[in-house]
């Protein structure tokens, strides 16, 4: 990125940068460094989108955090800052950025041909969101004023841009800056000699005077001049405390001593009849008293000798976690960690680790006050053992895990995690505690426990369970589920077939996810063809994962859920890789927490976006991982045309806004890896218009799940098949009108016809033939709908 950075600043005057990293930056980062030394060597603005990270405060990353960077954030077409708008202060230096706000929200944008970025309208545009759509609009600005005026440097390019906003009704400085772009007012002129200033922090205790000159190079004009201090809350500043003559900004330090935190002193320039011509704003950070915080930490119970456990603290103010957070490693030997913090309340948690031995503890306490030097005792030795037990039940844990999710009076959330897993589980490895609650934000503490049956494995019952303690950590961490919690316990009856292959297992993977949205519970079991039930505390969603083929030839591909939640005492089914695997559309309306969740099948007024998912059990699951080595073939045709060609399970196609039928195919070759669903060919049929507007819209598809009296190893039972027509969301449901099958037993050189019977509108059954030995079945089927959809689907060896 600095190569291209150098390259640029040789060549342009403005330059865009959409783009930033992931962790906050107070400017030293290497790519900030190089925006402040190529402006100093060419003259060149470099425009920064601020970053997407909001509405978190203290996470302006690199190189959005470059001094001489223009930063922007994003605003909607009301002028409201997005959520997503990463807010300032610069983390250490305590600077504001952004700079100013533009546009950022469901903007519209030429396209380069071949991209699909954002939600892509047509053959030329495309709409997004985010503070990258926000900051072109800003380097545009600068653009036009370097035409206007083209002797101007690359500060006074800034200077008139960050001058020349529309300031924002009750706006916090730190979170959007000096106000909204506003283009026309800055090309009247020169109308502003600085941009935002900050004058930095004034460390405890306050004295004597800051000042700052400040200018206005607008000729002959007379302009006229208010200056309004506040702190972020809109609380004006003590009364008399700054003050402008001639251009010169004064603060009376001293009158600040009481009132700690970050400050905005905004001046604007009106002319002699009122009107705006430029807002300045001056920031700085008040200090509050500052002491020695020091940390000592002990090791966990029972700690082997000869080891050498260590722990890392996290230091949050409570207040404002902008004020002071930081985080250091701490021994167990003694050897204290002193940092020094402002006064005020903090949450100073820590979890002490000895990976040798297997053992973690979770302590520290989470709302201490540091009103002078202040020493704590991480003290992991009087930390209690986490265990759990069902009334009734004998269980053995596969996985302890603990949890702490907090909350300051303000900014985002923080949170730790100690797990064990297997055999480590079985002993006391987890610890935690006592600690007391807190009286600012909020803290929420979470023990979970898998408990399976003693003994060999695989079990016949897994008890996932979490345990909310709320506002604080208990002194005694044993809990037993007694009968009363157990009848709340939501009950899964699992099923777990395993790919028809040798040596084949199945794994599952369960994570449970608090109402905040952090894992509390993650286990993972290797099932052999098994059935399992499984009971799940209420109160949490969870996630589902299985891995097929795991312990053959590839382990590679898994199907996943989207997150559920189960109410009290509810029971379901889960069945895991049932044959026969297929590709699938995917457009649960469910959220997820998996990165990888593909986006539902839509259109646009010029555009077809797909995204398949490349072999499924059953409908609305997806799978991450790619297949390997298979050929793949995803086709588009309008009115029977080919509209393009993609050799992958994605694809985006150019289409015009007309009514139109379409047939979606795709042909999937995984014969090079898998026994089973060697090739699977599918095709969609669907009627679709563009919607109105610059919107997206869902097509009307059809998919089958397949329910056939298999075994757990995939082996017909008999010859019992059920078939449910699933349809897409959002869109008008449709009567099937027709569904035919058909069964080969030679790879589909020929098929047989299926006697088929109706259940319902959307569910069939047949009776299907049972293979002989060493054959496998393939399946051939088509359904149709009232308003022209249609799938057409083959699976050469659905199962042997």
């Amino acid at each position: 990125i600095i190569a291209g950075m150098e390259w640029a600043a040789a060549r342009a005057k403005v330059v865009n940068m959409s783009l930033g990293g992931w962790e906050p930056s107070d400017g030293t980062d290497p790519m900030s460094l190089a925006v402040n030394t190529l402006t100093a060597q060419h003259g060149t603005l470099f425009v920064v989108a601020a970053g997407n990270d909001g509405p978190e405060d203290n996470w302006i990353t690199s190189p959005a955090a470059a001094a001489d960077a223009l930063t922007v954030g994003a605003v909607d077409r009301d002028d409201k800052v997005a959520d997503f708008s990463s807010r300032g202060p610069v983390i250490n230096t305590r600077a504001a950025k952004p700079e100013l706000v533009a546009p950022g929200v469901e903007i519209v944008a030429a396209r380069a041909a071949g991209t699909s970025m954002g939600r892509v309208i047509d053959s030329r545009y495309t709409a997004a969101s985010g503070t990258s759509m926000a900051s072109p609009h800003a380097a545009g600005g600068a653009a036009i004023l370097a035409q206007r005026y083209p002797n101007w440097t690359s500060a006074q390019l800034k200077n008139a841009l960050v001058g020349a906003v529309d300031p924002l009704r009750g706006a916090d400085t730190y979170v959007s800056g000096s106000g909204r772009l506003n283009v026309a007012r800055a090309l009247s002129g020169a109308v502003s000699g600085q941009p935002i200033v900050h004058l930095g922090i004034f460390a405890y205790p306050q004295s004597g005077t800051a000042e700052t000159k400040l200018s206005w190079p607008n000729g002959s004009a007379r302009l006229r001049f208010d200056v309004t201090t506040a702190d972020r809350s809109g609380t004006p500043a003590p009364a008399g405390s700054v003050t402008l003559n001639n251009g010169k900004l004064s603060i009376d330090r001293a009158r600040f001593a009481e009132r700690p935190g970050f400050f905005s002193a905004v001046v604007t320039a009106r002319t002699a009849w009122g009107e705006l011509v430029s807002t300045t704003p001056v920031t700085f950070y008040v200090e509050p008293p500052t002491f020695d915080l020091t940390l000592t930490a002990t090791p966990p119970p029972n700690t082997p000798v000869g080891s050498d456990p260590f722990g890392y603290v996290r230091v949050v103010n409570l207040d404002d976690p902008a004020v002071f957070t930081a985080g250091s490693n701490v021994e167990t030997n003694g050897d204290p960690v002193t940092l020094r913090v402002p006064a005020g309340r903090y949450s100073v948690m820590s979890t002490i680790y000895n990976f040798p031995a297997g053992m973690a503890a979770m302590v520290g306490d989470p709302d201490i006050a540091v009103n002078g030097d202040t020493a704590l005792v991480l003290d992991a030795a009087q930390a209690k053992s986490a265990k759990a037990a069902v009334e009734g039940v004998g269980t053995v844990a596969n996985q302890k895990g603990l949890t702490y999710v907090q909350t300051a009076k303000r900014g985002p959330l923080w949170f730790d995690w100690a797990f064990a897993w297997g055999e480590d589980a079985r002993r006391d490895s987890v610890f935690a505690g006592p600690v007391r609650g807190v009286g600012i934000g909020k803290f929420e503490f979470f023990s979970s426990y898998s408990l399976v049956a003693p003994g060999d494995q695989p079990s016949p019952f897994l008890y996932d369970l979490t345990k909310a303690h709320g506002n604080g950590i208990p002194e005694d961490m044993s809990i037993t589920f007694d009968k009363a919690e157990q009848a709340q316990f939501s009950r899964i009856d699992q099923k777990f077939h395993v790919l028809d292959m040798p040596g084949s297992n199945t794994l599952h993977k369960r994570y449970a996810v608090s109402p905040s949205g952090i894992f509390v519970l993650e286990n993972s079991t290797d099932n052999p063809p098994a059935q399992r039930v499984d009971y799940l505390s209420p109160g949490f969603s969870y996630v589902d994962e299985a891995f097929f083929g795991f312990g053959g030839p590839f382990d590679s591909i898994g199907v996943i859920e989207a997150r559920r939640v189960y109410q009290p005492g509810s029971r379901q089914e889960l069945v895991w890789v049932r044959q026969p695997m297929r590709p699938d559309w995917y457009d649960d309306p469910e959220t997820s927490t998996s990165g990888c969740v593909p986006r539902p099948i839509t259109r646009t007024r010029g555009q077809l976006v797909v995204e398949l998912v490349e072999l499924a059990d059953q409908h609305q699951r997806f799978n991450c991982l790619g297949l390997g080595p298979a050929t793949r073939n995803l086709a588009l045709y309008r009115n029977g045309e080919l509209v393009g060609e993609f050799m992958s399970t994605l694809g985006q196609f150019d289409i015009p806004p007309s009514a139109a039928t379409y047939r979606l195919t795709y042909d999937l070759d995984a014969s090079a890896i898998l026994p089973v669903s060697t090739r699977v060919s599918t095709a969609w049929t669907f009627r679709s218009a563009a919607p109105k507007g610059t919107g997206s819209a869902p097509v009307a598809l059809l998919s089958v799940d397949y329910a056939l009296a298999l075994d757990a190893a995939n082996h017909p039972r008999d010859g019992r098949a059920s078939f449910t027509v699933r349809q897409a969301h959002g869109v008008a449901r449709q009567h099937i009108t027709s569904f035919v099958l058909f069964t080969s037993v030679d790879d589909g050189a020929r098929w047989q016809p299926v006697t088929v019977r109706r259940d319902g509108n959307d569910t069939f059954s047949a009776e299907l033939p049972r293979p002989a030995e060493g054959q496998a079945i393939s399946l051939r089927l088509k359904a149709d709908a009232s308003a022209g959809s249609a799938i057409e689907q083959t699976i050469i060896r659905a199962y042997k």
